[in-house]
């Protein structure tokens, strides 16, 4: 029974957002936020105009996200979890998530993580519109590319739309590294806090916007699996992809069972940038598939995201 005011979800979860009047007397914004297992929010910035960013961790398969969005998909799973988490729970995403709130509007929503565990503990919104987290990842398999490490404080940059991940700079530790806090300062120079070491000190950095640009620069082109279109369709189905460097890809298909439908690519050999693949709703024999959700995976490397689509006869 939280009190709502053009709530974006009605329906109670683990996360409440709202906003109100300058005197404190006016309920303004009120919902509810998150999906099936637990969420949880730990910073929160607002823009020149209003508009609400939020970010938090979960475990939840169903936190709601945009389409377009970078990471529509929970990509961490029960059986890669690391202590203290065991094989009971998903292993955690960190999401971030841009509200308006007159009247109540999802503008984007998406996910970012591997199979392991990341949490995001700062948030901050530049000159530019882009959207700056700051956090921690214990996964070898964190976008933009397949790092290998063993756990790091993170910082992350989304342009303005959420479809991008622009570039992530990472702080290499053996520990469990805590990005704790972000601010942007004049000429978009990034301030971060975390924690290093065990046992763990206080850990402070600035990163000039010169920093940030060459940080931009050498990450390794991004891996997007943008979706199909039409969706739902009947029979034909565009996937959109883009692939940040050149290299062995691979595009298969599932139904709801998991059961291999067909391989779309297998392993083939592609130049860095965007492609397209149709499939025409047949199977590996040939046979017209069945109405029903289907999956469809991209592989690069060590890289992968699935997304759902929607046959309809």
């Amino acid at each position: 029974d939280f009190p709502l005011a053009n709530p974006v979800q009605t329906t109670p979860d683990d996360i409440f957002v709202a906003k109100l009047s300058a005197d404190g007397t006016d309920l303004m914004f009120g919902t509810y936020w998150g999906g099936e297992d637990l969420d949880y929010v730990n910073d929160i910035a607002v823009d020149d105009v209003g508009r609400v960013y939020l970010v938090g961790t979960t475990r939840s398969e169903g936190l709601p996200t945009t389409t377009g969005a970078y990471q529509e998909s929970f990509v961490g799973t029960v059986l890669g979890c690391e202590v203290p988490f065991g094989q009971d729970h998903n292993c955690e995403d960190l999401f971030v998530t841009k509200l308006a709130t007159e009247p109540g509007t999802v503008l984007w929503s998406t996910y970012l993580g591997g199979s392991r565990v990341e949490e995001a503990r700062g948030i901050a919104v530049d000159a530019g519109g882009g959207v700056l987290v700051a956090g921690y990842t214990g996964s070898p398999d964190f976008p933009p590319s397949g790092i290998d490490f063993g756990a790091d404080i993170l910082v992350s940059r989304f342009d303005a739309t959420g479809g991008t991940l622009e570039y992530t700079y990472l702080v290499e530790s053996g520990s469990a590294n805590r990005g704790n806090g972000i601010a942007v300062g004049p000429g978009n120079d990034v301030y971060f806090a975390g924690t290093l070491g065990v046992p763990a000190s206080v850990y402070l950095a600035k990163l000039s916007g010169a920093q940030v640009a060459s940080a931009r620069q050498q990450v390794p082109g991004v891996n997007t699996l943008t979706g199909n279109h039409p969706n739902p369709f009947n029979p034909r189905t565009t996937i959109s992809f883009a692939v940040g460097a050149a290299g062995p890809v691979s595009l298969d298909l599932y139904d709801v069972a998991g059961g291999l439908v067909r391989h779309l690519l297998a392993d083939e050999q592609l130049a860095a940038g965007p492609h397209a693949v149709v499939w025409n709703g047949r199977d590996a024999a040939g046979r017209l598939v069945p109405s029903g959700v289907y999956f469809y995976r991209l592989q690069v490397g060590p890289w992968g995201e699935t997304k759902r689509m929607v046959l309809m006869k």
